[in-house]
């Protein structure tokens, strides 16, 4: 509810394929820069590490699956996270589908315990092999202390994505499409990844 409230969230990633279906990944520093009308703040705040597990290709199954992991800890937060990640091909149509689950514990002495359950869901059209365009949405509700359920988010929102043999970038704005103040309006994600 206040309007001058803005956050940036950082996180840099670096991940190894350890075999063909297993890989870890480790966020160093995740950190964000908070605006509001009482003034700004700038925190690095935990430190995370995650696992895929590849179920199945998308290219050579009818469908791609995959397990996902992340623990997060620092000084206020402890997140422990499970995601299934599903993706199903129709010629240069591209749908993905990730359940989440997460447990989160915040504040002083992680004083705060609270569950989210969010369901994703992206439809991407292959303009070439380079560019994709989509549509994102997103649902999301809290669960406080694991027994109070929270009002139901939505979002939904355009993607693009470019890539090349050296480097690659996804952009998503996401609309708040319920109207509930407390949570922001507007979620814009935008992923830069560099192979080696």
């Amino acid at each position: 509810s206040d309007e001058k409230y803005d956050r940036l969230e950082f996180r840099q990633e670096l991940e190894f394929g350890l075999t063909d279906r297993l890989q870890v990944g480790f966020y160093f520093a995740n950190w964000r820069y908070t605006k509001s009308s009482s003034g700004s703040i700038s925190q690095v705040r935990s430190s995370s590490v995650e696992t895929i597990y590849n179920l199945s290709d998308p290219m050579t199954s009818p469908l791609g699956a995959a397990v996902y992991g992340e623990v997060t800890l620092g000084q206020e937060v402890f997140e422990i996270e499970a995601k299934l990640l599903l993706e199903k091909t129709f010629g240069s149509l591209v749908v993905v589908s990730n359940t989440v689950l997460e447990s989160e514990w915040e504040h002083e002495k992680w004083a705060d315990d609270k569950g989210v359950f969010e369901q994703t869901l992206g439809l991407n059209h292959q303009l070439s092999p380079s560019f994709l365009i989509g549509v994102e949405t997103l649902l999301e509700i809290e669960f406080d202390d694991w027994a109070e359920t929270g009002d139901p988010l939505i979002y939904a929102g355009p993607s693009a994505s470019y890539r090349t043999e050296k480097w690659w970038v996804t952009t998503s704005p996401i609309f708040q499409l319920t109207s509930e103040d407390h949570e922001a309006g507007l979620m814009w994600r935008t992923l830069v990844g560099i192979p080696f």
